[in-house]
């Protein structure tokens, strides 16, 4: 019996242990501030000194159950590129009465000035707060007395009454973390759900412990990590918030015997029902009397299915602008938006859909997590923040965006290209939509160029482009003027452009024809009597995307694509050729991509033929080693000079 008292006393000393913060706030540290570069990469401009997460439940009377967060954070600013770290913006959801709290903000700034440590208090006039949309507020503020050198901290509070809906827990990021400490508390009578994201493994320390505050146990799932390396930056990845390290939790039901049962797990069927049921969703696509007579002209206009569609397509992109707002709800309201000109991504194409079924085209809308949103780990309403329209004419389905002047029926923006969307039908009922293209961003180049002897070249270039390359080229033109697309063109091939036409500019379903004049100087490299010329001229590829030694991120292309080079160089008088590169074709697994690359002499006339085809719109990791390898063979090709010799 004498034995209990010390039993006692090591298991709460166990629990407080779990329960306390590592790192005192407020305390001044002489070694971080004095510290000037990071040990482990002298290159980095920030890193977390120490990151604290800790995210549990309290129920309050009349109010019910609140999901409170507590968050410290220190971070040390080694180089003024730091600095974008001193400020800092928290977003808090509301909805009708219920909102998020901000709360027991505090932070301090620490410098070294003559060898000791100054400090800084944050003040209530570098604290804002902003409206960013009708259901989130932000809270910002931003450090006092921030400067190279400099250590920050802060902390601050969240209270929530939607108590089901847990904030991702963000372990990496994309400057390095020395210290975390995370811990997530959920009631017994919560069942859930946990999601790890990120290439390692992590396994929290569970224990349970007395919710004081409702008198209940909780179970405790804490982490504590130590020198977690900064997520990379790869390319071709959509969203590498996809692939950062953290863990979801997902409330599945709440249950209190013999008070309540109430369940929040969800299919994504059911989110689909939930959000058509909606008056600012399905209710928008019942309304049609003020476009009537509209759509009623096209009908009689146009017979064909087909044109019709294109018809009210084009109508209603011309007939309303996008105010850059996201979201599967109408802002507005489609016939506000209609009327007035402006609205929404909702707003027009649940439009869109609504004028279509008018026409007698049977249309759909599709729900869209794009790009920048991500894919969620969980099916939630939340999960997405775009909607786009499915037409369907005998068998045959069309993606449509009419958000994007330049979009054309298959050929969506690329920030809805990520992975699936959702078709929802009349009464909410869904399904699965690929939303990457079929079709090929196919560019077609033909260069017809004459060689002088002193090394100047000057010819003509056409090229061809169809799919997501018309869809793209067009996009860089229209983005400004045409004297400031010529320019991006002239400097990164390092050439002089003259007489640019197009064919079928604006002809949108068309493939696009593009024509210039150009000259380029110094084509010819001399080496001992020898000269060197890249049959390439200036299209050739001078890196490789691909260069990590691995990779555990899925290559996103957005589409398939297909390039083919087709260049004749007219030889000056005086001048043989000695050597040529030998053809040469590789392909990638699976027919998933080819390379071709094939030279000849006809007269004086050099000729290249020179294809790259990429099939797939993504590669998984297990393509990454091939993929690699596949470049570094199509850069080595391209970078082969001829040899020619004066006669």
């Amino acid at each position: 019996m004498k034995k209990q008292p010390v039993l006692f006393l090591l298991v709460m000393l166990f629990f407080i242990g779990l329960n306390a913060q590592e790192v005192k706030f407020g305390k001044e540290d002489l070694a971080e501030v004095q510290e000037t570069v990071y040990a482990k990469d002298s290159s980095v401009a920030a890193a977390y000194l120490y990151k604290y997460r800790y995210t549990y439940y309290e129920y309050l009377e009349g109010k019910g159950f609140l999901l409170n967060t507590e968050i410290h954070e220190k971070i040390k600013i080694y180089t003024n590129d730091g600095l974008e770290y001193a400020s800092k913006s928290i977003p808090l959801s509301k909805f009708g009465s219920r909102v998020e709290r901000f709360s027991d903000l505090k932070g301090y700034t620490y410098n070294l000035v003559d060898g000791k440590v100054v400090k800084t208090k944050l003040g209530k006039e570098s604290i804002f707060t902003e409206e960013q949309s009708e259901n989130i507020i932000l809270r910002k503020f931003t450090m006092p007395e921030a400067k190279e050198g400099c250590v920050l901290e802060y902390k601050y509070k969240i209270s929530s009454p939607f108590y089901y809906s847990i904030d991702e827990f963000v372990f990496q990021e994309d400057i390095p973390v020395k210290k975390l400490f995370a811990k997530m508390s959920i009631l017994e009578w919560f069942k859930y759900n946990q999601v790890q994201k990120g290439s390692r493994y992590i396994k929290p320390l569970t224990s349970s412990r007395l919710n004081s505050s409702i008198g209940i146990a909780s179970k405790e799932m804490t982490f504590k990590l130590d020198d977690i390396e900064p997520l990379v930056e790869e390319s071709f990845v959509a969203n590498m918030d996809n692939y950062r390290l953290g863990m979801n939790y997902e409330i599945v039901s709440v249950e209190i015997p013999g008070v309540m049962y109430e369940s929040f797990a969800k299919s994504w069927e059911n989110v689909a029902e939930s959000i058509y049921k909606t008056q600012g969703f399905g209710g928008e696509l019942r309304k049609n009397s003020f476009y009537k007579a509209d759509v009623e002209a096209l009908r009689q206009e146009y017979s064909n299915p087909y044109n019709l569609m294109y018809a009210v397509f084009n109508q209603v992109k011309s007939k309303v602008q996008w105010n850059q707002n996201y979201g599967v709800y109408a802002d507005q309201g489609v016939r506000s938006a209609y009327m007035n000109g402006k609205g929404s991504v909702a707003d027009i194409n649940l439009l869109l859909v609504s004028m279509l079924n008018s026409a007698g085209i049977s249309a759909y809308p599709v729900l869209v997590s794009t790009r920048q949103h991500g894919v969620p780990m969980f099916p939630t309403i939340d999960g997405f923040n775009y909607v786009i329209a499915s037409a369907e004419i005998e068998g045959n389905r069309f993606l449509l965006d009419a958000t994007d002047p330049l979009s054309i029926p298959n050929i969506l923006p690329l920030r809805t290209l990520n992975w699936v969307g959702r078709r929802v039908g009349e009464g909410g009922r869904s399904s699965r939509v690929n939303l990457y293209p079929l079709i090929k961003a196919s560019e077609t180049t033909m260069i017809n160029a004459k060689l002088e002897e002193s090394g100047e070249l000057e010819g003509q270039c056409n090229s061809r482009f169809g799919g997501h390359s018309a869809y793209m080229t067009r996009a860089g033109y229209f983005s400004g003027s045409e004297e400031s697309y010529v320019e991006r063109m002239e400097s990164g091939w390092n050439i002089e452009i003259d007489s640019l036409s197009f064919g079928k500019l604006k002809q949108l379903t068309q493939p696009l024809n593009q024509k210039y004049s150009f000259y380029k100087e110094n084509v010819l490299e001399e080496i001992s009597g020898k000269y060197y010329l890249n049959p390439m001229l200036y299209m050739e590829i001078t890196n490789n995307p691909f260069t990590a030694e691995e990779r555990a991120y899925t290559i996103e292309l957005g589409y398939p694509r297909q390039n083919r080079f087709l260049i004749n160089i007219d030889l000056p008088e005086g001048f043989d050729v000695e050597h040529m590169p030998e053809s040469y074709q590789l392909a990638l697994p699976q027919n998933s991509g080819i390379f071709q690359f094939s030279l000849s002499q006809v007269g004086r006339q050099i000729q290249l033929q020179c294809n790259l085809n990429l099939n797939y719109s993504t590669y998984s990791p297990d393509y990454y080693p091939a993929l690699k390898e596949f470049f570094n063979q199509v850069l080595v090709k391209n970078q082969e000079k001829i040899v020619l010799v004066k006669t």
